[in-house]
């Protein structure tokens, strides 16, 4: 049976008298009825779970304590549990804590349970619970001290597998305490802090380290030497060293070191790499302080140096100082306080891309104003670059001034990191605002932002800013040539019109500018090229610039992503201000008209050439309303021409050719387009100087002449015919009175009669002539006319000629059907042909009549025979012969008509000869006489 078994029982029997076998519910006791039901079993596990005294054994309120008192051995109940049996119960003859088993006594069962965590039998407060506080009796009455002598616990070592103490659990520390407490410097726990072996509140300050002053170090101060193992206190002792100094830091330079930092710390004596026989120190260095920053230190034993430790050689700091000189251990002198110390790690001041600055505390508030001592130690070689920068200057440029160079961080004034740096920022040139410092490159946020300190020990030049990359620049800055290149500020190629580049600025070139003149042309042309006048009179477009041209008056208005420019007149930019906006002078200063963009602009604007009026701007090209529209200063250098109202006349779709320098198509300079369709000219070349030269040869290049197609074929354009149709021509009939009745969307001709055009002037308004000037009957347009109109033939009287076709009213040249473009009139019947439901048609292609009644027995009143249908310029189709008659109707007629060819007996109109009229007028007139 175990322990805890037989001490349950022994109590079970004790409290048995008061009915510790009766059954009841979970009341623990009860004055008439005893110990509650199961009581035997539970009360064991009840007692070793109470709590103890702050002096050891139970507590008054611990629930056997109440009635069988503190030492349990009777109380209020007069009850003892150390009865040795009662109510046929066994009790605790020795004592509830009794040990029972047999082999309690062997360190591996009980010495187990007394470090095992606090719980049931386990751990030495539940010793404490009968062996009483200080472990000497207590309720049982018997010390601890009987079997181990001086202490409770086992005698030493204890480093064995059975006695080792450091497997005790935390939890049992109060046990400890009894005895420990106070024994080793700094052994109270602090307020709050539970007391542990080994959380640095009772023996260990770090593990293990409690009793490592047996050996070396110096008890009260700290386990480091001196002394050695061997005794010895000297620092010039290897074994000794800087052991002090790294553990009380008392020059002032950093915190102390912890040991581990260092070398190995063993957690017991016989760990590995502490007594291992070579009396030697393991020293790793692999501490986070010494491999801080990526540093892999290492330590000679036969130089005694450390070498590449974060702590001793600037090479591995943050910054990248410069490498101090490697630490030997037990140099007595090493530090000393003075400044050339500060350079035994790093650079006096750091090199790279520190601040060639001395005065460390401007950034480094931990440091003192004499630059090498410290206000916080602690703040010094912890791994961290602590420091406090107010502003840029602290490490480079002037406080009061600006913080770019110079200075710049190697304190230069004169180098490629000062460079034109005021230059910018001050705008001492005078040719911008002052430009800012994120412009060129990446102003950081603080000292430690990316792209800042980041060992290269140069700028990053970016040039994203927004000056730099306007108008879609891609800059970049070459470090070996110290130039910029493709930036907008300057390469007059980013301009928003792409004038002509400068030069590349070299960075630190001193004279780049020097306000003369020339300085202009360092980044775009002076004057401008591409599509800015060749002008180098800057200030009459640009308020801002000086009356000398070379200066500012407001340089914030230069270099600033906008053309600023006034909306001034036109000819500002080209043309002259005493003519008009028109060239000459061009933008290149062209002022010949050969050059295509002086060309013809003088001869449309101010009609020299006396053709026309003057040609509006805006019938060629667009003309802005404001200097920055669109398609005006866009950067094709050309203008765009798209025609106007003029030029599109009578359905015209003009076209100007930049290659050809041609304009075609055009209302104005293409007969095909004119009103009649007259024949086309020649397409003018722009910049053809001599293309109208006063000549008759001038007409022709626009239009025939005369004009072909349905025009008359005569050139007298004032004087045809002995009157004129175009009464603003001159007599000369190629110069004109108002020349702007000449080209100007509209035929300008006088009413007159048809005779002007066509017929004969006094005789009658039918050819011959005809339009073309013939005059042979045989001729289409002229052919029978006159045979009608005259009645030459003697077979009838005049015909209208409306009967034929329509004729427009007096004078109305530009009637429908009239010169309508197809040069060829509109045969439309008029009544006579149609009498007798006759239905009439000319064949344009065969040239005849068929189906008239003038022309065809068929339609006679009586149906007489059909003659022949009459071409309408054969020239022998009447020639008074008797075979004539025939060529109408039959001679006699037929149907029921009398064979008999004397006409004159019966139609006395008609003469003896049969063939002829003595009154033509009753002849084909639509009545049979």
């Amino acid at each position: 049976m175990s322990q805890i078994a037989r001490m349950a029982l022994t109590v079970i029997a004790a409290l048995a008298m008061a009915g510790c076998s009766d059954s009841r519910g979970g009341t623990v006791y009860t004055a008439d009825s005893g110990h509650s039901s199961g009581w035997i079993k539970a009360h064991g596990a009840t007692f070793l779970n109470e709590p103890i005294s702050a002096s050891g054994g139970l507590s008054k309120s611990n629930q056997c304590a109440q009635c069988h008192g503190t030492d349990l051995k009777g109380g209020i109940s007069a009850v003892t549990c150390f009865n040795t049996g009662r109510s046929g119960q066994t009790c605790h003859a020795g004592g509830p804590g009794a040990h029972v088993s047999a082999t309690w006594g062997e360190p591996s069962e009980h010495g187990a349970a007394a470090k095992a965590a606090p719980s049931g039998i386990n751990g030495m407060a539940n010793c404490r619970k009968c062996h009483g506080g200080d472990l000497t009796g207590g309720l049982v009455g018997k010390s601890c001290y009987a079997c181990h002598k001086t202490t409770p616990h086992a005698p030493k070592p204890w480093r064995g597998a059975a006695r080792r103490h450091t497997d005790v659990d935390e939890g049992n520390a109060p046990a400890c305490a009894i005895c420990h407490e106070g024994t080793f410097a700094g052994a109270k726990p602090e307020t709050g802090s539970p007391a542990g072996c080994f959380n640095g509140t009772l023996c260990h300050a770090t593990p293990g380290g409690g009793s490592c002053y047996a050996c070396h170090g110096t008890k009260g101060v700290n386990i480091a030497p001196p002394y050695s193992l061997s005794g010895a206190n000297d620092q010039s002792d290897p074994k000794v060293g800087a052991h002090q100094s790294h553990l009380t830091a008392k020059h002032g330079y950093s915190d102390t070191v912890a040991c581990g930092e260092c070398h190995t710390f063993p957690y017991s004596i016989d760990e590995t790499g502490h007594r291992d026989g070579d009396f030697t120190a393991e020293v790793p260095l692999a501490g986070k302080l010494a491999t801080n920053n990526g540093a892999l230190p290492a330590y000679s034993f036969t130089t005694r140096k450390c070498s590449n430790t974060y702590c001793h050689d600037g090479r591995n700091f943050p910054a990248k100082g410069s490498a101090g000189t490697d630490p030997e251990w037990n140099e007595t002198a090493y530090l000393t306080g003075t400044v050339a110390d500060c350079s035994k790690c790093h650079g006096y001041p750091p090199s790279q891309n520190h601040p060639q600055k001395n005065d460390c505390a401007k950034c480094h508030l931990h440091v003192s104003s004499d630059n090498k001592s410290f206000s916080n130690p602690l703040r010094h070689m912890n791994g961290y670059v602590d420091e406090s920068v107010s502003s840029c200057y602290a490490c480079h440029g002037t406080e009061g001034v600006n913080p770019a160079p110079p200075l710049d961080n190697s304190g230069l004034t004169d180098s490629a990191k000062v460079g034109a740096h005021q230059t910018h920022l001050l705008a001492s040139s005078g040719y911008s605002n002052p430009v800012s410092c994120d412009q060129c490159h990446v102003v950081p946020a603080s000292v430690e932002s990316p792209a800042h300190r980041d060992g290269d020990h140069l700028a990053e030049v970016p040039l994203s800013g927004s000056i730099a990359s306007a108008n879609g620049s891609e800059g970049s800055y070459n470090f070996t040539t110290r130039a910029c290149s493709g930036v907008y500020c300057h390469d007059g190629k980013r301009f928003k019109h792409g004038w002509s580049s400068g030069a590349d600025p070299v960075w630190s070139d001193s004279s780049y500018l020097s306000g003369a003149a020339a300085d202009c042309s360092k980044c775009h042309g002076y004057p401008p090229g591409g599509a800015h006048p060749a002008d180098s009179d800057c200030s009459k477009c640009h308020p801002h610039v000086s009356a000398n041209d070379t200066g500012f008056n407001d340089a914030t208005k230069h270099l600033n992503k906008t053309i600023e420019a006034v909306d001034g007149p036109c000819y500002s930019c080209h043309g002259d201000v005493a003519v008009n906006n028109a060239p000459p002078l061009d933008l290149d200063g062209n002022t010949a008209a050969s050059s295509p963009k002086v060309g013809a602009h003088q001869t449309h604007l101010q009609a020299t050439d006396g053709i026309s009026a003057t040609i509006a701007c805006v019938e060629c090209h667009i003309v802005p309303a404001a200097v920055n529209d669109a398609s005006h200063r866009d950067g094709d250098n050309a203008a765009e021409v798209t025609f106007g109202a003029l030029s599109k006349s009578n359905g015209a779709s003009p076209a100007y050719n930049y290659s050809a320098r041609t304009c075609s198509n055009t209302y104005c300079h293409d007969g095909r387009n004119f009103k009649f369709g007259f024949s086309a000219g020649t397409d003018p070349v722009w910049n053809d100087t001599s293309y109208l030269a006063g000549s008759i040869a001038d007409c022709a290049k626009c239009h025939g002449y005369p004009p072909g197609n349905g025009h008359p074929r005569d050139a007298g354009c004032g004087t045809f015919n002995g009157t004129g149709c175009h009464t603003n021509v001159n007599t000369d009939n190629l110069s004109f009175k108002n020349p702007t009745l000449h080209v100007n969307g509209t035929v300008e001709v006088v009413d007159m009669p048809c005779d002007v055009c066509h017929g004969g002037r006094n005789i009658n308004d039918a050819p011959p002539p005809d339009l073309n000037g013939d005059i042979s009957a045989d001729d289409p347009q002229v052919g029978a006319h006159q045979a009608h109109l005259l009645a030459s033939s003697n077979y009838s009287p005049n015909i209208a000629c409306n009967e034929c076709h329509i004729v427009p009213a007096f004078g109305h040249v530009d009637d429908p059907t009239h010169i309508d473009g197809d040069v060829r009139a509109e045969v439309t019947f008029g009544a006579l042909s149609k009498t007798n439901a006759a239905s009439p048609a000319y064949d344009y292609a065969l040239r005849k009549c068929s189906n008239t009644y003038c022309h065809d027995g068929g339609k006679f009143e009586h149906g007489w025979s059909s003659g022949t249908d009459p071409v309408w310029n054969d020239v022998n189709y009447l020639n008074g012969t008797v075979a004539d008659c025939s060529r109408c109707h039959g001679y006699p007629p037929g149907g029921g008509h009398s064979a008999n060819s004397s006409c004159s007996s019966c139609h006395a109109h008609v003469n003896a000869d049969n063939i002829s009229f003595s009154n033509k007028a009753k002849h084909v007139n639509g009545t049979v006489e």
